[in-house]
């Protein structure tokens, strides 16, 4: 409808609107709002009120996407607040398409207080919003767009952090192995619990320079803060060597440089050798590739290379831990000024402890649950094993025996004298309101112990302890664990795991033991031994009023819970296979043990462990078992955060060289301390790798190092010394990959075999392997080994072992455990010079003197002395067996006739 206004009413109408607008204005002015600018240019922020930036991401990228979010929230939260004002982020979706890009940018703008925006991500949706964005003068900067052309769209307010195709695979490739960058993504995965995509490192720049710039141009007013968006879009543009006010940025992602156009500038276009030095200078976008200017860190000298090229490294010591992804040569021992290469003379030493192991709670594992219900609470005791492996005794509390709550005094029972290492399988009885007995094992002692408490909480542990030690028998002689008692009849009745030995090796028994009172104990008799099963340990027992029933461990190829039944305390009959298993692709696949078995009103309940946490299932006859719950009902406490290995030689690492380094202070978990190898065949030469420690969970982990992962490396001319493992092995952990092993020394390591392969192949050649502690040399665990002009010299532990198809072939080599089959082979005192001090070189008349083979010998030693070497002058040369060739001293006197 159309119709025409009087004057009269056309001068009501707009003084209505003019109080109305009046109004408005007088609310919107109102203290802790934000202020609208007066100028379109000029954003106002009130006292109590953020500064909002922007993102555009693409909601449907997944986890790059939430990276992404991330990464912007990390860098505003490591960037602090503005001159006393926080920053706010507000996410939009500009997906990866122009449509999608217009509308997020439209709804930026539409909240006048976005100041600024981070993204797009896809090409497409940047330059459709910078378009939009260009109209109002909002600065963006992409931490992801690529495409060379989208700066069109924006002329003066698009900028990014990323380079243009079609150099960007490559040039993402060496920022990605810069030591700042892999320091953030490991800080990144703290806090976030998972791997950064590969564009979050962008975002987190992109972030902290528009942030930088934002700092710069804001001024406060009154109390307000104001911000020019034309001012900001200039500071943020303005990042170039070519204007001095703002110049570059250092960024996480090295120097940060934009052309007029706001594009990236690649300034890592530059090829050559590499030169590193401690009193180098990594700033500035230095790239290393002058004598006269190195760089300060050797990861910037691997990430800034070539394939193929050279990284030369200064003496001195770096702390530092190296991930290697290319072809390249790394070489340790040269003067810093002459840059001539002496190892006599150069240490270079990559130290990793700058990211070691940082310990979590007592009980990270929880393990061997004991339940009672007393008075409609359930009370769970349990095995609480920390990141050393040691165990002491934890307590928890139940209304159902599904949700737990930990006690704040835990752990209830610690670690003693006698029961040093870890206790292990508590039993714990109620007798009265006020009185707890339990008893327990320690694995080392091998041995019971018992204590009393009030409440179950506060323990004292009997004076007399260990109450029960291993006996005379062949059942019982080796070791005693997991004690299991009832009292009935006014008779405490035991029953557990014992090792003997009967002359061929520790075999597994069950046990029972009778005391009148819960301290002096008699063995009574050994029940069962393994049939069908390889191993088996912890029972669990229950009086049926008839009979009794057991639930144990045991291992057939997997760790499960069987199954057996009594008509008295002693006459037991085997159910004959396992009756709970874990399940495929569970929480507890392939390890479902260390049972505990309560009967209430009709049905079972049992608790069980998969060496980290304990689950629950349930049955009504005992044998047939439901797992009601998806999840482990009782989890350990915080876990451990483990550290790096010093070394890290990635899959396309193939044909990289590793040459004249120390290699110090690993801390790792299942990989290698001082190296790990992953699916790659590198060469590492002169190297000594020492002072590193893997923890080794179930049973991997080296602490010298790891091979994994169809990895083919071969090692020479190097010694592998003092490094630790509690799990896996202490030099060399080999797991289905092949390895070579030349001229090279693996003495003094300790914690577990020295070097262990598994569904591997091991080729030593003039190797010493000796001193290694008492859990021995090479062991050989389905693992083919071949041993050539090598001594195997064990002084505690054994020399070379195998298990399951393990096996091996030696030639012309020395073995203290017994003269072994094999052309050559010997089984005399090598005659080490002092091995007690570490020097395994050969004594004038060593019986491994000129005794290996020169068709499989290298032409020089360890010590680099040319090999062979006719070291007992009868006038051939034959090379010797170790890592050394015996250089001996003839004193020729003179004859003196009368």
């Amino acid at each position: 409808m159309f119709f025409k206004v009087t004057t009269l009413r056309k001068q009501i109408f707009i003084l209505a609107n003019l109080f109305l607008l009046g109004l408005i204005l007088l609310l919107f002015n109102l203290p802790g709002r934000a202020i609208a600018a007066p100028q379109a240019d000029l954003v106002t922020v009130a006292p109590g009120n953020p500064i909002e930036i922007a993102t555009i991401t693409w909601w449907d990228w997944g986890q790059e996407n939430q990276t992404i979010l991330d990464a912007v929230a990390l860098a505003i939260d490591d960037f602090g607040s503005i001159k006393g004002f926080n920053v706010q982020q507000n996410d939009y979706d500009g997906a990866c398409d122009g449509g999608s890009g217009t509308t997020a940018a439209n709804d930026v703008i539409a909240n006048a207080q976005n100041i600024g925006v981070i993204g797009s991500l896809c090409s497409s949706s940047s330059g459709a919003a910078a378009a939009v964005l260009e109209t109002v003068g909002v600065v963006m900067i992409s931490p992801a767009s690529t495409a060379s052309d989208v700066y069109l769209n924006g002329p003066t307010v698009f900028n990014r952090v990323v380079i243009t195709d079609p150099d960007f695979e490559g040039w993402n490739a060496k920022i990605s192995y810069l030591p700042a960058v892999l320091a953030w993504q490991r800080n990144f995965e703290q806090i976030y619990g998972y791997q950064p995509g590969g564009f979050g490192k962008y975002a987190y720049d992109a972030t902290w320079l528009l942030l930088t710039r934002l700092d710069e141009v804001s001024s406060l007013n009154g109390g307000n803060l104001e911000i020019s968006r034309a001012a900001l879009a200039a500071a943020v543009r303005g990042t170039s060597q070519t204007q001095a006010a703002n110049a570059t940025f250092a960024g996480l992602t090295d120097l940060i440089t934009l052309d007029v156009h706001g594009d990236r500038v690649n300034q890592l276009a530059v090829s050559g050798d590499r030169y590193i030095s401690e009193t180098g200078d990594d700033s500035g976008g230095n790239a290393c590739t002058e004598m006269s200017t190195p760089c300060a860190s050797v990861q910037r000298g691997i990430a800034l290379a070539d394939e193929n090229a050279h990284v030369f490294v200064a003496d001195g010591t770096y702390v530092e831990n190296l991930t290697i992804a290319i072809s390249l040569t790394l070489q340790g021992g040269y003067d810093p000024t002459t840059w001539a290469r002496d190892l006599s003379l150069h240490e270079s030493v990559i130290d990793g402890s700058g990211a070691a192991t940082t310990p979590g709670d007592f009980d990270e594992r929880v393990r061997y649950p004991w339940v009672i219900n007393d008075g409609g609470t359930y009370k769970m005791w349990y095995t609480a094993l920390d990141l050393y492996g040691k165990g002491r005794v934890g307590y928890a509390t139940s209304p159902d025996g599904v949700n737990w709550t930990r006690s704040g005094d835990n752990p209830v029972l610690d670690l003693g004298d006698w029961d040093a290492a870890v206790i292990e399988g508590v039993s714990v009885i109620k007798e009265g309101p006020n009185t707890y007995k339990m008893w327990y094992s320690d694995t080392a002692a091998c041995a019971f112990g018992y204590a009393t408490s009030p409440d179950g909480l506060n323990w004292t542990k009997y004076a007399g302890n260990p109450v029960l030690t291993t006996g005379p028998d062949d059942w019982n002689n080796e070791c005693i664990l997991h004690p299991f008692v009832l009292s009935e009849g006014g008779i405490y009745k035991m029953w557990f795991y014992a090792a003997g030995d009967a002359g061929s090796g520790p075999v597994p028994h069950m046990a029972y033991a009778t005391s009148p009172d819960g301290i002096n104990w008699t063995f009574v008799k050994d029940l069962f031994g393994r049939t069908w099963e390889a191993w088996f340990w912890r029972p669990a027992i229950r009086n049926t009023g008839s009979g009794y029933q057991m639930w144990h461990s045991l291992f057939d190829g997997e760790v499960r819970t069987s199954y057996a039944t009594a008509t008295t305390e002693t006459n037991w009959s085997k159910h004959g296979s396992p009756v709970l298993s874990g399940n495929g692709g569970a929480w507890d696949e392939g390890n479902a043990a260390n049972p505990f078995v309560l009967y209430e009103a009709g049905n079972y309940t049992l608790w069980y462990d998969n060496n980290f946490a304990i689950g629950l299932a349930t049955s009504a006859n005992g044998i047939d078992w439901t797992k009601p719950y998806t999840q482990p009902v009782f989890t350990g406490g915080d876990a451990s955060q483990y550290g790096l290995p010093v070394v890290y030689f990635q899959p396309d690492s193939a044909g990289a060289v590793l040459d004249g380094f120390t290699i110090t202070g690993g801390d790792v978990g299942e990989q290698g301390g001082g190296i790990t190898i992953e699916g790659a065949a590198p060469s590492i030469r002169s190297c000594r790798i020492t002072g590193n420690h893997a923890y080794g969970n179930n049973e991997w982990g080296g602490g010298g190092m790891l091979i994994a992962g169809d990895a083919d490396p071969e090692i020479w001319d190097s010694v592998i010394t003092g490094n630790t493992a509690a799990g896996g092995a202490s030099a060399i952990r080999v797991g289905e990959a092949n390895f070579t092993l030349v001229n090279s020394l693996v003495a003094g390591n300790s914690g577990r075999p020295a070097i262990h392969g598994n569904d591997a192949s091991l080729t030593l050649i003039n190797v010493t392997v000796a001193d290694n502690g008492l859990d021995g040399g090479l062991w050989l665990n389905n693992t083919a080994g071949t041993v050539v002009n090598s001594i195997l010299w064990e002084a505690q532990g054994q020399d070379i072992g195998v298990d399951g198809s393990g096996s091996y072939t030696i030639t012309y080599s020395n073995v203290e455990d017994a003269l072994l089959p094999g052309i050559g082979n010997l089984n005399a005192d090598p005659l080490f010079v002092d091995a007690a001090n570490g020097d395994f070189r050969l004594k004038p008349g060593s019986p491994s003197i000129d005794a290996g083979t020169n068709s499989s010998a290298p032409d020089h030693d360890l010590a680099g002395n040319a090999r062979p070497f006719d070291g007992d002058r009868n006038g051939i040369a034959v090379s010797d067996m170790g890592a050394y060739e015996a250089y001996l001293k003839w004193v020729f006197l003179p004859l003196i006739l009368r």
